[in-house]
């Protein structure tokens, strides 16, 4: 059910049962880290528990990337898509 809402991403990735829970290997270097990288273990894999939500935008930014030369990238022609 998790999967169905944009923050469930948050219970998603915190739950042996949806993801595996790996890490990054540290490097040789002094800023080297070890990060969580959890990868999806459920139906449809990691795109399941990636938490990509859809962002329209602001209009104004559309047009004006319009105005700089960008055909087709007006905010009333991207809209429908």
């Amino acid at each position: 059910m998790w999967g169905y809402i944009s923050l469930g991403v948050g219970k998603l990735l915190t739950n042996p049962e949806h993801v595996w829970h790996y890490y990054t290997i540290k490097g040789d270097s002094r800023a080297a880290c070890e990060f969580f990288w959890p990868t999806g273990r459920t139906l449809g894999g990691s795109s399941s528990v990636n938490g990509m939500l859809f962002v329209c935008g602001i209009g104004k930014a559309w047009d004006e990337w319009r105005k700089l030369g960008n055909g087709g990238w007006r905010y009333d022609d991207v809209l429908p898509w």
